[in-house]
């Protein structure tokens, strides 16, 4: 059994705009705790991020069941451009999952990549987001969860509607997650229960749940 999954998070070179972000923010004691390990949880790639215990997600991943196989697809998001000019390459990829560092919603660039996919990740069940904190900012997860609804609109608006979308904040619940995943419905298994009929049959006509 192979899950396709995407890790969508800062590189080094993200780092120091995303702490002058969250200054302006009054966030101080997030920065200086960002700028203090920034080496240890960035490198030059987005798969290089290691969000717990000096571990990458692939590393995480990887060391576990054999029969559970996580494949990478992350090298995608690493690829696109600066101006997101080449968002196409990521048509047809069948991501299930997408791990998102929850300093990647103070990043500019990020928060474009968000608004170009967001409703397209919330629209279809078979895809889940996974928000990870490091436990050391359990503090501040009002102010952070606040910034993710905000940057991912759609995604958590779905999370709301009963969707699959977990906030990571322990390594414990990492390993929840690796074997819970593959229990969930796969991709193209079963129709998307959020278009079409089946919301008709569940609200009936001009019944279904605003968003807005």
């Amino acid at each position: 059994m192979s899950i396709r999954y995407a890790v969508i998070a800062l590189k080094e070179k993200h780092v120091e705009p995303v702490v002058l972000q969250l200054n302006a923010l009054k966030m101080e004691r997030i920065a200086e705790w960002l700028k203090k390990e920034r080496h240890s949880l960035y490198g030059p790639t987005m798969e290089d991020w290691k969000p717990f215990n000096g571990q990458s997600v692939d590393a995480f991943l990887q060391d576990g069941d054999p029969q559970q196989v996580f494949y990478s697809e992350t090298e995608l998001i690493d690829n696109l451009r600066d101006d997101l000019s080449n968002i196409d390459i990521l048509v047809g990829a069948e991501i299930e999952l997408f791990f998102l560092d929850v300093f990647a919603l103070f990043s500019d660039w990020h928060q474009n990549l968000a608004m170009r996919i967001d409703n397209s990740v919330a629209d279809n069940r078979d895809k889940k987001c996974c928000l990870v904190i490091p436990y050391n900012l359990s503090d501040e997860v009002l102010q952070v969860l606040n910034r993710y609804r905000q940057v991912w609109t759609s995604v958590v608006k779905g999370y709301l509607l009963g969707n699959f979308c977990p906030v990571v904040l322990r390594a414990d619940d990492m390993m929840h997650l690796k074997k819970f995943v593959p229990r969930l419905p796969r991709l193209g298994s079963v129709p998307n229960l959020g278009k079409g009929s089946a919301m008709d049959q569940a609200w009936g006509s001009g019944q279904k749940p605003t968003l807005g």
